[in-house]
């Protein structure tokens, strides 16, 4: 059994119960701390979301990712940077998060 670290294929959609670490710097901050005030200090911190999400989303580079936990809309989108390990895949510029 392969654990997610090890998937070498594209991976289009991700679902995942915890938001990647540092995501919400891909989108609107300054709304989700608007609605979510409490999230300002791990903001500030740069600790919220998980940091195992945030390492499969660099890994996995998917197209579309959607998590749930921290009980709010929000939508990000990140740039993926192709390494030399994906190139001769088509890896997507950019991962939609939608939480």
């Amino acid at each position: 059994m392969l654990t997610m670290d090890q998937v070498q294929t594209l991976v289009d959609i991700f679902l995942s119960h915890d938001w990647p670490r540092g995501v919400y710097q891909h989108g609107d901050t300054n709304q989700l701390l608007r609605h979510k005030p409490f999230f300002r200090e791990e903001v500030q911190s740069g600790s919220l979301g998980s940091k195992p999400c945030e390492e499969l989303l660099n890994h996995l580079k998917p197209s579309y990712w959607f998590a749930a936990h921290l009980h709010t809309k929000f939508a990000a989108l990140v740039r993926h940077m192709p390494s030399v390990s994906t190139l001769p895949l088509h890896v997507p510029d950019i991962a939609i998060i939608l939480c």
